[in-house]
């Protein structure tokens, strides 16, 4: 019986540890088709998750897009919008974020494809209906 108490335990431990360095299948804005992102969970420090964070351009230009986390446990200051910008066709560097709960989602707006325009890109499925 030891035996077997043993073999699970350590199965769940590699089953917890896969968990936690596993990335989230890619992620389609809902406004910018083309900005994808992922996320994966780091640990828990303190009362906070940390979190890794990556995005995808696959525009065939370089992008400048806001990007900001929303949750119902989340604190304000975390709407507050970050600036990102990617070359074409190509993944962000993996950013660090902490969160106060595991729920959350990653907003993405006010794109543009030349860097400090204010005129910002509407979303794609505007330009759809417009055709």
């Amino acid at each position: 019986m030891k035996k077997i108490l043993w073999i699970l335990l350590i199965f769940g431990f590699q089953f917890a540890n896969a968990q936690v360095g596993s990335w989230t299948v890619w992620k389609q804005s809902p406004c910018y088709l083309k900005i994808e992102y992922r996320y994966k969970y780091v640990k828990q420090q303190g009362d906070r998750h940390v979190w890794l964070l990556q995005f995808k351009n696959s525009y065939n230009k370089s992008v400048y897009f806001n990007y900001s986390l929303a949750g119902e446990q989340e604190e304000e200051q975390l709407y507050l919008a970050r600036r990102k910008s990617i070359t074409p066709n190509r993944n962000s560097d993996e950013m660090e974020f902490f969160t106060n709960s595991e729920s959350f989602e990653i907003q993405v707006s006010n794109l543009s494809f030349r860097q400090g325009v204010t005129d910002y890109e509407p979303c794609d499925q505007n330009k759809r209906s417009k055709d």
